[in-house]
């Protein structure tokens, strides 16, 4: 039997879990968390006790899930042509995702742990393959250009209402087509998150979608927020969709929108901009992305 085969062997022995041993397992999890993140050094016997029993239900709810990794990672086995990742490396860095996931569930808000965790898996494992992708096909300069070329596509479409041409992209950054549309084919996984700003800081994905909201797109960051828009008002959620082009809508511009609304350009881009705000704090509040 291969590695993938005996692999599969293991986990098929855990049994999948109903949803309210999903909120035991849950609530055990965050108890012992919130014992480890604190400030105190030492634990008495019961906190002890508390910390082991969390670590075990963790232990179990993670293992119960490892199809999961293995399913979400299959759909990407087709971009591990052309560098040195195996199937067995996604499925272990989905494993960290799964983990991550179950450290910060909370049964208690109404959703599955599996719909809860699908993002955190999909995000470990497309980081994964971006970066192994970025080392062998991207030079630092290369990169450079990319991300020039992203901003001043950014700074038109704002100005303009609408996205640039190649050839209009092409005069701004003052480079040739040839090369531009070159770049951008080999960057469209690029996920920006281990890139600095402009003062040199660190990215976080928290500060990625606020300053590039729904603009690389990349598949672990348009899919998280996709996933996210279930907690937004439905008028929040169809103004999004339609602004940015999600779940099967046409990208649309302000001025579209507010001809379809009867309000002023002006008033669409206020909202869209509350809109993406609720969003953020909404992704930031339940865990979908880091603080």
């Amino acid at each position: 039997m291969d590695s993938v085969g005996d692999y599969l062997s293991r986990i098929a022995r855990y049994p999948l879990l109903t949803g309210e041993q999903e909120i035991s397992l849950s609530k055990k999890i965050l108890e012992a968390e919130k014992l480890i993140k604190g400030e105190s050094q030492s634990f008495n016997r019961q906190e002890k006790k508390t910390i082991q029993i969390g670590n075990k239900a963790k232990e179990k709810l993670v293992n119960c899930n490892l199809r999961l990794v293995v399913h979400i990672a299959s759909k990407y086995k087709k971009r591990l042509k052309g560098n040195s990742m195996e199937f067995l490396d996604l499925i272990q860095e989905g494993s960290i995702g799964l983990q991550r996931a179950a450290e910060l569930f909370d049964g208690t808000r109404g959703y599955k742990f599996s719909t809860y965790s699908f993002w955190w898996i999909r995000q470990a494992i497309t980081r994964a393959i971006d970066h192994k992708e970025r080392a062998i096909r991207i030079p630092q300069n290369c990169l450079e250009k990319v991300f020039k070329a992203v901003k001043t596509a950014e700074n038109f479409t704002a100005k303009n209402d609408r996205e640039p041409t190649i050839k209009e992209l092409s005069v701004l950054t003052e480079t040739s087509i040839e090369e531009l549309t070159m770049l951008l084919e080999r960057s469209k996984n690029l996920a920006s998150l281990d890139q600095t700003d402009e003062e040199g800081k660190p990215w976080s994905e928290a500060n990625f979608i606020d300053h590039n909201f729904f603009k690389l797109e990349t598949e672990s960051s348009i899919e998280i927020m996709e996933d996210a828009l279930c907690f937004l008002a439905p008028k929040d959620q169809v103004l999004l969709k339609k602004r940015f082009g999600l779940k099967g809508h046409k990208c649309s511009t302000y001025t579209k929108l507010a001809e379809e609304s009867g309000v002023s350009r002006e008033r669409v881009r206020q909202k869209c901009e509350t809109a993406k705000t609720r969003l953020r704090l909404q992704m930031l509040r339940n865990s979908f992305i880091p603080a």
